[in-house]
């Protein structure tokens, strides 16, 4: 398996970035492996592996925690990374402030 700590750094630095990535761990038995994704890169994946890459896609777009069985036995676990959104206010009008708490 890859550092994973070495394998979080580049996640983090990806979404430090403004990218999504996804994080995907494939438990075989007795064997486990990590890989990061970019949004890029996830959209390839589909192409080469659809099942993996419908789940990362998935995680992507939902923000959610997917796992897949397949009928080997293997699991898939697709964890999605996302910047947090950013909201700017220009003016100071009526609205401004009630805006902002709402936010």
């Amino acid at each position: 398996m890859k550092n994973t700590a070495e394998l979080y750094r580049r996640v983090r630095h990806l979404v430090d970035a403004g990218h999504k990535a996804v994080v995907i761990t494939m438990l075989r038995t007795g064997e486990i492996t990590k890989t990061e994704l970019s949004e890029h890169e996830i959209k390839n994946l589909c192409e080469r592996d659809a099942v993996t890459g419908r789940i990362a896609l998935t995680a992507l777009e939902t923000g959610k925690l997917q796992v897949f069985d397949d009928e080997d036995g293997a699991i898939s676990i697709a964890e999605a990374y996302c910047p947090e959104s950013k909201l700017i206010v220009l003016g100071g009008g009526h609205i401004a402030l009630p805006l902002v708490e709402f936010a």
